[in-house]
């Protein structure tokens, strides 16, 4: 299997989710990763050399809609019977599988629904200043706005939340609302909602 692997979190192949995804699929993944700035390299140099991994995780189809007419890749719609519960949501969401489609009209790579899930985080606290504080860890959003409120209260020139990397919009807290069950994504166009001030909802 040949992923790319971004500096900031380089793969390890001793992570345990690797353990509890070999056993779940009673299959022995067999990973290589490559640095994300050389991942398209890496990708052509494997294409034309004809010798393909098994699994090849893509981000985007740029690479599918180039190299899918070659042959490349396997069309998932010729083995849906082998795969009854992808059928079943496929039969379900063809208009969304169709943004993954290649202009023959084949389906060469497993489509992503649910961007929401895909931006699940886990969150760093200061255990020392809820201890300060006499703070609980927030168990859903309600909880997390007042820790936020009496954070700043108590140390008003910090932030009392931070980001690794911001880019001047509020998409990161698509990151944020999985923990809550929710989502910062309108899942039905897979777009980002913005919030009406007048009158008070997400639109």
């Amino acid at each position: 299997m040949l992923i790319p692997s971004h500096a900031s979190w380089p793969f390890q192949d001793d992570w345990y989710v690797i353990d509890l995804i070999n056993e779940e699929t009673n299959v022995d993944f067999k990973i290589t990763s490559v640095d994300t700035e050389g991942f398209s390299e890496k990708l052509n140099l494997t294409m034309s050399s004809g010798e393909l991994p098994d699994l090849i995780y893509l981000i985007g189809n740029a690479a599918v809609q180039q190299y899918a007419p070659q042959g490349a890749f396997v069309n998932i719609l010729d083995h849906l019977d082998e795969m009854p519960n992808f059928k079943a949501w496929y039969e379900e969401n063809q208009a969304y599988a169709l943004n993954f489609m290649s202009a023959d009209g084949g389906l060469y790579q497993f489509p992503e629904q649910g961007v929401d899930e895909t931006n699940r985080r886990g969150w760093l606290y200061r255990a020392d200043v809820f201890e300060e504080l006499g703070l609980e860890v927030p168990t859903n959003q309600d909880e997390f706005y007042d820790v936020l409120v009496k954070l700043k209260e108590a140390y008003p020139d910090s932030y009392p939340l931070a980001f690794r990397s911001f880019a001047g919009q509020l998409t990161q807290l698509n990151m944020i609302a999985p923990s809550w069950g929710t989502s910062f994504i309108d899942t039905g166009d897979n777009r980002f909602l913005g919030y009406d001030f007048e009158t008070g909802e997400w639109t």
